[in-house]
């Protein structure tokens, strides 16, 4: 147990070793992506919990959080635009909003400036705003309770994370190999025929 940030921490210092080293700078960054996997963890159990209580899919969820966040935005989401976010062929995307539209989250719109185009809308659905508003409160809630200093030192670390796991993302879409996997490693080349 060693105490970090003003934090007492639980670790076995063997299995931190292995993988940040036995400092203590390696024991606060260990605690750190900890209390991140913690987060995580807790995130993926409300969305698995929000998705039962609103009998959602997890690209109907993402789709109906998409919608949403355009809306605030003032922008007007075209189901085009859905698809390209959420990776999805257009005729999924209609059978997909076909479903939300009939679930009530979601409303297709005449486009204001384009009556051959539609546009998306969440709609004021109660169950959605009843199982997503104390969630949005109890997140500004722990916000609220933050120095400034305290929230530019999370976001820089937040960003940084970001960051992170976007370049391993680059570097392992350019090199897509599993370490091992010698047949994946370098594609088999064929030889070319040979006149007898």
């Amino acid at each position: 147990m060693f105490i970090t940030m003003g934090y007492m921490v639980t670790a076995d210092p063997a299995a931190s070793s292995y993988w940040y080293g036995s400092g203590d700078d390696e024991h606060t960054a260990a605690a750190l992506l900890a209390a991140l996997r913690d987060y995580r963890a807790a995130e993926a159990d409300l969305q698995r919990r929000t998705q039962a209580q609103m009998r959602l899919s997890d690209n109907e969820l993402l789709a109906v959080g998409i919608v949403a966040r355009s809306a605030q935005a003032g922008d007007l989401l075209q189901p085009g635009e859905l698809a390209r976010l959420l990776g999805l062929s257009t005729a999924s995307v209609t059978g997909l909003i076909d479903r939300l539209e009939k679930a009530g989250y979601v409303e297709r719109r005449p486009h204001p400036s384009d009556r051959r185009k539609l546009a998306l809308a969440p709609t004021s659905h109660a169950d959605a705003r009843a199982t997503l508003s104390g969630v949005h409160e109890g997140i500004i809630r722990a916000v609220e309770e933050l120095a400034p200093d305290e929230i530019a030192g999370a976001m820089k670390f937040l960003k940084h994370m970001t960051r992170s796991v976007q370049d391993i993302l680059v570097a392992t879409q350019a090199n897509p190999t599993v370490p091992g996997d010698s047949a994946r490693a370098e594609p088999a080349r064929e030889e070319p025929a040979r006149s007898a």
